[in-house]
């Protein structure tokens, strides 16, 4: 019944090995011969403990890389912004006065509240 086809039996198998309904998938065959339990019971074992964690390494693997690439890609813009900015308020000579200094931070300011108030919308 329900590995009639190829394309049945491994969708069939994925629902067996992902959700919590694999006896109405076992118990057909286990009624037809006993000794077909063994075949599930291996499936499985092999399924989740092995198989399972493999994926799951290997998605999360990507998931860290493509993380630390965004975030040295962020770090890069923000360096660059800040440099630019600062050579704005007349860090050309190498620092800043107290008023260009303040008024810096105030552009930097204005930057996060905008920040924040478009995250407020989304």
């Amino acid at each position: 019944m329900y590995f009639g086809t190829f394309s049945d039996s491994v969708f069939n198998m994925l629902v067996l090995i992902t959700t919590s309904n694999y006896p109405d998938i076992m118990l057909p065959a286990y009624e037809k011969n006993h000794t077909n339990v063994l075949f599930f019971i291996i499936y499985l074992i092999i399924g989740l403990f092995l198989i399972m964690n493999l994926v799951l390494a290997i998605f999360y693997s990507n998931f860290k890389n493509r993380f630390h690439q965004s975030i040295e890609s962020n770090e890069e813009l923000r360096s660059k912004y800040l440099y630019r900015l600062f050579n704005t308020h007349g860090g050309d000579k190498g620092y800043l006065t107290k008023e260009e200094s303040f008024l810096f931070f105030c552009d930097i300011h204005d930057l996060v509240e905008n920040k924040k108030k478009s995250d407020a919308f989304e």
